[in-house]
């Protein structure tokens, strides 16, 4: 084996030298483009989409087209070991929702009289004076506490 001289062995210096500033270079921006690719852009960017997918002429980032199907996932894993349906309703206190919800509350007392007797005896409330309709509201709406905390009674 000759050992270059002069020149070349300055360029086969040179290009050994280059190997590892060029792998460093080329790995940043490989490993950059992954990471940018992988949250950017939020929605696709480009054309011929195949719909509810992320094939077409562009791209999408892969965690926002994943967006929903990771947070459904997120909340089946957590929800069940942060707190059960029964522990939630076992923390509401009927009196105070239906102080919270009072307007709520009347338009649906409202909507359920009128729904029944529209079933019961439409042609009587047809006919029966606003002062009757308005007294059996009333009582609805004062009967109201009493059903809702039967009803978070049953859910626990």
């Amino acid at each position: 084996l000759r050992q270059p001289s002069g020149e070349a062995a300055a360029l086969l210096l040179l290009k050994l030298v280059s190997i590892p500033v060029v792998s460093v270079a080329f790995t940043y921006t490989h490993i950059w483009l992954a990471l940018w690719m992988t949250f950017k852009p939020v929605s696709f960017v480009g054309c011929l989409r195949i719909p509810r997918t992320n094939v077409g002429l562009g791209w999408q980032g892969i965690i926002p087209f994943k967006a929903v199907p990771f947070a459904l996932k997120a909340c089946d894993n957590l929800i069940p070991s942060l707190i059960s349906p029964q522990e939630c309703v076992g923390r509401v206190e009927g009196a105070g929702l239906v102080r919270e919800k009072a307007a709520e509350f009347d338009q649906l007392a409202a909507d359920a009289v009128d729904a029944a007797v529209a079933v019961a005896a439409p042609r009587l409330w047809g006919r029966s004076p606003r002062a009757a309709k308005q007294a059996v509201l009333e009582m609805a709406r004062v009967a109201t506490p009493q059903i809702v905390e039967a009803v978070l009674l049953d859910l626990r």
